[in-house]
């Protein structure tokens, strides 16, 4: 992750509209650190697969991939 994409995410993190995706961008944040998934969803309160999804979730669409979807 760019210093840049990282920020952003911080940003997001301090700033976004909802827990749910402020969790999630905490996620993205503590991956960024090179810490297991594990370890991530013990300090998230989600499972490691949870962490993997989201994971996956914003690397195929970015900080869009966050947010909750309609419907």
């Amino acid at each position: 992750m760019t210093e840049s994409e990282q920020g952003e995410q911080l940003l997001c993190f301090r700033t976004g509209e909802s827990h749910c995706f402020r969790m999630r961008c905490r996620v993205i944040l503590l991956k960024s650190e090179s810490l297991s998934s594990v370890v991530v969803g013990e300090q998230t309160d989600m499972t490691a697969q949870s962490v993997n999804n989201w994971i996956k979730r914003f690397e195929l669409a970015g900080i869009k991939g966050l947010h909750p979807r309609l419907g």
